[in-house]
C-alpha cells in the first residue's frame, strides 16, 4: 500500500543515517518490519475525529519505533589500539607542522610513526567514520 512504501522510505533514510555507527549486519528489512508494526498499531489507535491526516499522525510514531529499535542495538566500538594510534598521529602531525612550517605527506607521517602508509590510511579512516 501507499503507507508501506512510506515506511520503507523511512527505514532506508534511517538505515543510511546509521551506517557509520552500528554493525554492518543491520538489515534494512528489520527496520522496515519495526516500522510496519508501528504502522499497524497506529491504525488501531488513530482517531479520525481529531482532524489530522493519518500519515501525519503515523509518521512520527513509525520513525520513533525504528529509532527505538536502533537504540537497543549494540554500538560498534573501535578497538583502543587504533584509537591510540590516531591520537599519536594527530600529535606527531602537529609537531611536524610546527617544526617544518608545512603539513607532512602521508609517507613522512608513516615513517615518523614507524608504520606502513597503508596502515596510516586505515588509521585516518577512523577519523572519517
Amino acid at each position: 500500500t501507499l503507507y508501506h512504501s512510506k515506511v520503507k522510505q523511512l527505514a532506508w533514510k534511517l538505515y543510511n543515517t546509521i551506517l557509520g555507527y552500528h554493525h554492518s549486519s543491520i538489515d534494512v528489512n528489520d527496520l522496515y518490519h519495526e516500522g510496519l508494526i508501528a504502522l499497524y498499531k497506529c491504525k488501531d489507535k488513530f482517531d479520525e475525529d481529531r482532524n489530522v491526516q493519518f500519515w501525519t499522525y503515523a509518521k512520527q510514531r513509525v520513525e520513533g519505533a525504528i529509532r527505538d529499535y536502533i537504540r537497543k542495538l549494540p554500538m560498534v566500538s573501535v578497538p583502543q589500539k587504533p584509537m591510540q594510534k590516531l591520537k599519536m598521529y594527530k600529535q606527531e602531525y602537529e609537531q611536524f607542522k610546527k617544526k617544518f612550517s608545512r603539513a607532512p605527506s602521508h609517507s613522512e607521517m608513516a615513517k615518523q610513526l614507524k608504520i606502513s602508509v597503508e596502515e596510516l590510511h586505515q588509521i585516518l579512516q577512523l577519523e572519517i567514520s
